[in-house]
């Protein structure tokens, strides 16, 4: 087995590692509840893991936010996240 390839690997990966944290409003059918799910991608022993977890509860509002308004993709960026810069996207 060639330990040095897993060796860089794992380096590479450490040198990478990043948390994200997003959520999602499902409805169950029209008239019926909305489901909220929070989902992670987060490396142990990431520093900002547990700042991306500690912020589900204000990302929910969010998205409740969105929903309530009925916004579209673009009013919800320009809004929350910023506006696109042309030729970027």
């Amino acid at each position: 087995m060639n330990t040095g390839i897993w060796k860089k690997n794992l380096e590479a990966q450490e040198q990478m590692q990043k948390s994200s944290v997003w959520v999602i409003l499902k409805e169950n059918g029209k008239g019926r509840s909305v489901s909220e799910e929070a989902h992670f991608f987060c490396f142990p022993g990431d520093p900002v893991r547990s700042l991306a977890m500690s912020l589900v509860f204000d990302l929910f509002e969010t998205a409740w936010n969105i929903k309530n308004q009925n916004m579209n993709l673009d009013e919800a960026r320009e809004k929350f996240f910023g506006k696109i810069l042309e030729g970027v996207a």
